[in-house]
């Protein structure tokens, strides 16, 4: 039997790209909140790095976060820009704030500020490559940023929705100001949100183990997309699928890059698996639109 362990699907204006870990499973969940407080994402001076806010959260397993997700955001009027995500490292201190950004980890897929949603609506952020390494127990913070954002109070912006209370501890939401004296600092008493992160998850070996990915592509105006499979026994060094050929009794091994050109469903069949973990990337072979893909992943023995 096999197990269905996973679906992305990925809906671009432009060029497809995904990177993502096979698993997933929700390590942080904070409950309690009503969402009843309007943060706005302002500008500070006209300075991108005005625009940042953050949330804290605790490790609960350690590995590689694949997303973050549960941010209420919404916005008003039409703002330009759009949204990512970076982790932070927390700074230790009596009242925590954000340190340093989580070493050799990457920024998210981008968010626009066209598509968020005018009432509200939970977003969540996916690392297409250099995912945030954490360690168990240790706090750290999701931080939201702007890129290109405009601005003008209650009349085009972008709000995150947090709670007055602070549900679990105080202070759990921050905000940083590049032209303060402190750059960080509180966005209220007790003020506090519902988060969920994702991470990476083991897949269970087993004798005969298989994987499948299910792969639904809809061509729209794209050529085709290209899809890379890597596997890792640690969780933190990667290694592509490779293709043997052979001239003159010469091997010669390069990394395997499968494309596909037309629509449809289409089933890629891999034999044992020897490794706990697979990440796959996609990406569309030129700028289009109406292009769509889907992939599921499925784990298990025949």
């Amino acid at each position: 039997m096999l197990e269905d362990i996973q679906e992305l699907v990925v809906r671009e204006k432009s060029a497809l790209t995904l990177s993502y870990v096979m698993s997933t499973t929700s390590i942080y969940s904070d409950t309690g909140n009503t969402d009843d407080t309007t943060q706005d994402f302002t500008s500070s001076g006209g300075n991108e790095d005005g625009e940042w806010r953050a949330r804290r959260f605790v490790a609960e397993k350690t590995g590689y976060i694949s997303s973050i997700g549960n941010f209420k955001l919404g916005k008003t009027g039409s703002p330009d820009g759009s949204f990512y995500l970076e982790v932070y490292e927390d700074d230790g201190g009596t009242t925590p704030m954000p340190d340093t950004k989580v070493a050799e980890s990457g920024a998210s897929q981008t968010i626009l500020c066209d598509d968020l949603n005018a009432s509200g609506a939970y977003e969540t952020f996916t690392w297409i490559r250099d995912c945030p390494f954490v360690e168990v127990g240790k706090t750290y913070w999701a931080v939201p940023k702007t890129i290109d954002y405009s601005y003008v109070d209650t009349t085009t912006e972008v709000w995150w929705r947090t709670d007055a209370d602070g549900a679990v501890a105080q202070n759990e939401c921050a905000k940083y100001d590049a032209n303060a004296s402190t750059k960080w600092t509180t966005m209220g008493a007790d003020v506090g949100a519902d988060l969920s992160v994702n991470m990476a998850k083991e897949i269970p070996l087993a004798p005969g183990n298989t994987m499948s990915l299910l792969v639904d592509f809809t061509k729209g105006s794209s050529v085709g997309v290209q899809m890379q499979l890597e596997f890792s026994h640690n969780e933190k060094d990667w290694f592509r699928e490779g293709d043997d050929t052979t001239t003159s009794s010469v091997v010669t091994t390069a990394p395997r890059e499968r494309k596909v050109e037309e629509d449809g469903n289409i089933a890629v069949e891999f034999g044992v698996l020897c490794s706990n973990y697979a990440r796959l990337s996609s990406k569309a072979l030129n700028n289009a639109t109406g292009a769509e893909l889907s992939v599921t992943a499925l784990v298990g023995w025949k």
